[in-house]
């Protein structure tokens, strides 16, 4: 059997049960596959002052988004320099590029989670 428990999130993350235990009442048997969808692991509200608000320069609390430790994304560090490369450019091109909307609109899907769109202002 396969228990999936949606957090919201932009990536999966399977793992076997060690030991008999519950989580949010649900019942996990060793052995058993578990998939836990992680996105919410980085709008925790007890680490984060504002974990709903779109901040690309966010400083506070440890990403998890490429995992950690041995399960950290193989293709981390390359993401990371690619979207750094895209939002110099971005910046080099449009240095004050603003949001149109503070809250921009999340796609919904709790597999890969992110933004329909995201509509800015470029002066």
């Amino acid at each position: 059997m396969i228990r999936i428990f949606t957090l919201r999130s932009p990536a999966t993350l399977g793992r076997r049960v060690a030991e008999n235990h519950a989580i949010h009442g649900c019942k996990l048997e060793r052995g058993q596959l578990v998939i836990a969808l992680i996105g919410a692991a980085n709008r925790d509200s007890a680490r984060y002052l504002e974990p709903d608000r779109l901040d690309v320069e966010r400083r506070e609390g440890a990403n998890l988004s490429f995992g950690h430790g041995p399960h950290v994304c193989i293709g981390a560090a390359l993401t990371m320099m690619e979207a750094e490369i895209a939002f110099r450019a971005i910046l080099a091109r449009w240095p004050r590029i603003a949001l149109v909307d503070e809250r921009p609109n999340w796609n919904g899907n709790p597999v890969y989670r992110g933004l329909t769109k995201l509509l800015v202002r470029k002066s």
